[in-house]
């Protein structure tokens, strides 16, 4: 488990702050979309964002919360 939790750390770390910043401007122009309409989708393109910025969160916080509840507690 602790290796696999390794490997997820390790691929959220890829790209860094490039990675960041093409994602921001991506989430950007997808609310920008969702917002003026002018494209027609069978989906709201806003979820284009939500998807980008909120997985490696997700991801992080799950990661953090296994770290922590396998961690031995200190008193």
């Amino acid at each position: 488990m602790k290796t696999l939790i390794e490997k997820i750390e390790q691929l959220l770390e890829l790209g860094g702050t490039k990675k960041d910043i093409t994602f921001l401007t991506i989430s950007a122009i997808a609310l920008l979309l969702s917002i003026t309409k002018p494209l027609q989708l069978p989906f709201n393109i806003a979820w284009v964002a939500i998807v980008l910025c909120g997985i490696p969160i997700l991801a992080e916080a799950i990661i953090g919360l296994i770290k922590n509840s396998t961690s031995k507690p200190t008193y």
